[in-house]
């Protein structure tokens, strides 16, 4: 059952989170939670759940816009939540991913419905063809035209034509035993369905194949292992992001004066590198950190750990993903550093813990850059002001700017190592921060007390907002089939 493989993911996550007083996670814990399952299942980004840019102040689960359009009593059930402060246990989380995946994967059906109402003169059970290949262009015309996608441009008709033309065709062939070939094949809704579904799952897999080959791109830019690319080969390589997004977005490390690069694992985390598949959410190029991060938690089972544990972990890691040696004495005596802060443990789920995850694995963890604006980290933002891909002159330009930036004054922070090693960590973590912030943890609240009502009354409302959702979904699918079994 599905059920099981969410809680199969979400556990080892669970185990290692910090819980409150009763062992349950806070609202803060549990967006984490949901930001990363969905990134590493379905490599997506939902509306709601952008990354958190290491803000004292995140939204919450119950902010997650489509939950407010389509499951306002889950809203209710999460506020409620919040009021009592008793926290989240397992079985929430598990039946606030199933609804969250059930809602999003049940839009396109959703958009169909709507395309067919746009054409009262359509059978739901019985399309002729060149209906069903109109119905599904139709539905591809509308996601073009959608607010923040990339419109109708010159020469998207053809793209579409071909896109349409292709994944009908072949629906048809699949299932062309199935019917007399004697006579016209009529075509429900559940076809013109299947055919968007298939559709769907195409376009997200070139997408996903699009990052592969451009993080490959940028690795072969990068040839000793660093995880960054000069600002100029990035644009000699026809990368043409400006530098105010590279900036804006935390890929731009300008550290060094006179040599500004690109962090890779920052760019290919950026906005503008993520698809929008549907009014609620986007196909992006979701990085390694992610699975490493679960690792790492799957391995320790606890918010914090002791370095000599990290670091026996990392061995593992390293026998077992094939990722290139990165330790060093610098970045070691690093995270005993950490640990002497801390007690004796690294916090694992904090802004210290991520920059020192950064340059240990520096092409797949990005740099944790604080944002103070949201905004900057979602697609919506960048297309709003008219930002595609940039302008390769324009770009360029800037770049050689900041080439000949002065190096800046002041003093250089010393960390006790030997000089030859300072030389080396300073190599290794040019933007060391010490400030600490806690992801996971809520910054304001304690757990309330003595009110019964939250452990009588909110299980059963996540019970019961789980079950209207499927039944939800579940109407969607009858009506995708309409009342035949035909195809």
């Amino acid at each position: 059952m599905h059920l099981s493989h969410i809680g199969s993911q979400i556990f080892p996550v669970f185990e290692a989170l910090p819980k409150n007083q009763y062992g349950r996670l806070s609202p803060r814990a549990v967006r984490y939670t949901l930001h990363g399952y969905f990134a590493k299942e379905h490599s997506w980004v939902i509306q709601g759940l952008a990354h958190h840019g290491y803000r004292r102040v995140v939204s919450e689960p119950q902010e997650i816009r489509i939950f407010q359009d389509k499951a306002p009593k889950l809203v209710q059930a999460l506020l409620e939540a919040k009021k009592y402060g008793h926290g989240h246990t397992m079985g929430h989380v598990v039946s606030i991913v199933a609804t969250l995946e059930q809602l999003v994967l049940a839009e396109a059906g959703a958009a169909l419905i709507g395309v067919f109402k746009e054409h009262s003169d359509w059978d739901m059970i019985a399309l002729d063809q060149a209906s069903l290949h109109e119905a599904v262009r139709a539905y591809l015309l509308m996601l073009w035209k959608a607010p923040g996608s990339r419109g109708v441009a010159t020469g998207a008709g053809t793209e579409i034509d071909a896109r349409e033309q292709d994944m009908v065709l072949n629906f048809v062939f699949r299932h062309r035993h199935m019917t007399n070939p004697f006579t016209p094949r009529p075509y429900s809704f559940s076809a013109a369905s299947s055919v968007v579904e298939a559709l769907s799952r195409e376009v997200e897999t070139q997408h996903l194949a699009a990052c592969q080959s451009k993080r490959e791109d940028l690795a072969e830019l990068d040839g000793q292992g660093t995880g960054y690319v000069s600002l100029r080969d990035f644009h000699g390589a026809g990368f043409a992001e400006p530098p105010s997004y590279l900036e804006t977005i935390g890929a731009l490390d300008d550290s060094r004066p006179g040599r500004p690069r690109v962090r890779i694992a920052n760019y290919m985390e950026g906005p503008l590198n993520c698809m929008e598949a549907n009014p609620y959410s986007s196909a992006c190029c979701v990085g390694r950190c992610e699975a490493l991060m679960s690792m790492f938690e799957d391995k320790l089972r606890a918010p914090s750990a002791e370095p000599h544990h990290i670091l026996t972990a990392v061995k593992q890691l390293h026998a077992s993903e094939a990722i290139p040696e990165r330790r060093s004495a610098a970045l070691e005596q690093r995270l005993l550093d950490l640990a002497e802060r801390g007690g004796g443990v690294v916090t694992l789920h904090g802004l210290l813990f991520a920059q020192w995850l950064h340059y240990m694995f520096p092409r797949d963890c990005p740099f944790p850059n604080v944002v103070h604006n949201p905004a900057v980290l979602s697609l919506e933002h960048w297309r709003s002001l008219g930002l595609t891909a940039g302008d390769v002159g324009q770009s360029a330009w800037a770049s050689r700017r900041l080439w000949h930036k002065k190096p800046a004054g002041g003093p250089q922070e010393t960390t006790g190592l030997p000089e030859e090693e300072q030389e080396e960590e300073e190599e290794l973590m040019p933007s060391w921060s010490n400030d600490e912030v806690f992801v996971v943890l809520d910054q304001q609240e304690k757990p309330v007390v003595g009110h019964g009502g939250f452990t009588s009354t909110v299980p059963q409302v996540f019970g019961l907002v789980l079950i209207m959702v499927f039944a939800a979904c579940g109407s969607l699918w009858h009506a995708r089939r309409g009342s035949t079994e035909k195809v």
